[in-house]
């Protein structure tokens, strides 16, 4: 059975670890001169690459432990599709006693896809803090703004009856409040020009 890597981000790196064995089910790596091939296909099509695999056999120096690493940063992996690593033609030693000394074997080693399942936490975070109308007609992120720049922003005008609340970047002006004379509010606007 095809292990599941997950749903992962554009450019990570994989490891796949699978096990081989001979027809009798003992650990066997597979024949020197023909390990087989290792290729990754696209959303179940014909599609493949080859490229940016490492096809290890004999891994931890343990034969019948085999490592294909994935780098994932190329052009042919792309957010919001499947992807399933493939071993081709792979022969392993049999017994002679068997009439045929190796045997082939394809296995679908494992799948994977990218951004295409649940979104990623960055995602479900930005889909939070830009939901329209979540507090009296501000996103949440407007919400913090204002409330960041008003507690802890620079502030300009104090006195002069229009206060202005920079962000905390210290230089986007995120609030602005006109007050009377004994310093209650009376107008605020948010994000002023």
């Amino acid at each position: 059975m095809a292990q599941q890597l997950g749903n992962i981000r554009a450019g990570q790196t994989l490891h796949c670890y699978f096990e081989s064995h001979d027809i009798f089910g003992c650990s066997a790596r597979p024949m020197d001169d023909n390990p087989g091939m290792v290729r990754v296909y696209k959303d179940g099509g014909l599609t493949y690459t080859e490229s940016g695999l490492i096809y290890d056999t004999d891994c931890f120096d343990q034969a019948g432990i085999n490592r294909v690493t994935i780098n994932t940063s190329g052009d042919f992996y792309e957010l919001g599709h499947d992807y399933a690593l493939v071993l081709i033609g792979a022969f392993f030693f049999t017994h002679p006693a068997l009439g045929s000394p190796q045997i082939e074997k394809n296995l679908v080693l494992a799948e994977f896809s990218m951004n295409n399942r649940q979104p990623d936490a960055e995602t479900i975070a930005n889909t939070l803090l830009d939901l329209y109308d979540a507090i009296d007609g501000k996103t949440l992120r407007e919400a913090i703004q204002a409330i960041a720049a008003r507690l802890v922003g620079n502030a300009t005008g104090a006195g002069t009856g229009t206060e202005t609340f920079k962000g905390l970047d210290g230089i986007t002006d995120r609030v602005q409040t006109a007050v009377d004379a004994v310093g209650n509010r009376t107008n605020v606007t948010y994000d002023p020009e």
